[in-house]
């Protein structure tokens, strides 16, 4: 089954400001998420982040670009974008991480 799939409203600024390049790779990345959201594939790893049970890390393998995100039923909620340096930082955004019913 294909997941559906929402950005989080700061995730879609952060990723509006990303190079195209990034948002290409990225949109790679998000559709084959959408078939197997636990696995990485061409150009990406995934990995569950271990302080952060339930919460998934993608990471693009070439411009060393992370996102994260969420499953939940049939949906993958894009939570963030952005590089390495302030990307553990927003990670503790709590109003971000807060299940919604959007999800």
């Amino acid at each position: 089954m294909t997941l559906t799939y929402s950005f989080h409203p700061s995730a879609r600024e952060e990723f509006d400001h990303l190079s195209l390049k990034d948002q290409e790779d990225f949109d790679l990345a998000i559709q084959a998420l959408r078939e197997h959201p636990l696995r990485g594939g061409p150009g990406f790893v995934v990995e569950e982040l271990a302080e952060a049970p339930g919460l998934w890390k993608l990471k693009l393998r070439h411009p060393h670009r992370r996102a994260y995100y969420r499953v939940t039923g049939n949906h993958l909620r894009l939570l963030g974008f952005g590089p390495r340096a302030d990307f553990y930082l927003r990670l503790r955004d709590k109003a971000r991480l807060a299940r919604t019913r959007n999800e």
